[in-house]
């Protein structure tokens, strides 16, 4: 049966990016907990995938394997994948799309890059931006321009956003401040760039949806970590009683 599946696997491109083979490893205590007798119950093992070394490991690099194989026997320059927020998928694609020199775009977020007019409207997402006006600011030891632009999620009331594109004196460089408009299901980033010799200008604009319940994810974290404190905490209370009961029957009894 084996030998079918590797004879017909072999019929696909398969490019090397897994550290295989992943280990095997025992899992003792978790098979004493689940023994029904001593020496009883199932024997496990652990089967290492998060060892198989792409942009953090994962069973993700087995399938990959296969599909850049593909991708790359016919020519492909571009990779679109899709899924959730911090998806093991998206990420390992990405990682892979670089080792080969492949470009990679998630179908999950939304980007647009577009040039503006002073009152063109753009759209990405749900999301309706407007550029109103950009006008030069200047701070300690910067100089930038600064956009006005009007964000409306979903024909809902607008919000005004400064986006700069800013250059330092001291050290001479030239950066892009970003603004983010933050709700509590995504959120919405722009950029302004430079000028086009038509007059109008460069902006770029991301909706991330659900990026923000990343946080969630942290507060989850820190909720088990203190259930488990809390767990520790009542066993070892549980013990000194316990061997205070004990210390006191023991003086009793050789009164």
């Amino acid at each position: 049966m084996l030998a079918d599946l590797e004879a017909r696997l072999a019929r696909f491109q398969r490019l090397g990016l897994a550290h295989l083979p992943t280990p095997l490893e025992p899992l003792p205590r978790l098979t004493e907990a689940l023994a029904t007798s001593p020496g009883g119950g199932p024997n496990l093992w652990s089967k290492r995938d998060d060892c198989t070394g792409l942009a953090g490991g994962g069973n993700k690099t087995r399938k990959l394997e296969y599909l850049l194989g593909d991708a790359l026997a016919n020519d492909a320059t571009t990779l679109i994948t899709q899924g959730a927020v911090q998806s093991n998928h998206v990420r390992q694609t990405a990682a892979a799309a670089a080792l080969f020199g492949m470009a990679c775009e998630s179908a999950y977020s939304k980007e647009k890059l577009i040039a503006l007019n002073t009152g063109d409207m753009a759209e990405v997402g749900p999301w309706k931006v407007t550029l109103a006006a950009v006008e030069p600011v200047a701070g300690p030891n910067w100089t930038a321009l600064e956009a006005q632009m009007q964000a409306s999620y979903a024909g809902g009331v607008p919000r005004t956003i400064h986006p700069q594109s800013r250059s330092f004196w001291t050290p001479p460089q030239q950066t892009t401040e970003s603004a983010l408009v933050t709700r509590w299901n995504g959120q919405l980033y722009a950029v302004l760039g430079n000028r086009g010799e038509d007059g109008r200008w460069q902006v770029r604009l991301w909706w991330k949806p659900f990026v923000t319940l990343i946080w969630l994810g942290g507060i989850m974290i820190a909720l088990g970590g203190l259930l488990a404190l809390i767990g520790r905490v009542a066993s070892d209370l549980r013990r000194m009683i316990a061997r205070d009961k004990i210390a006191y029957r023991r003086a009793r009894q050789q009164r």
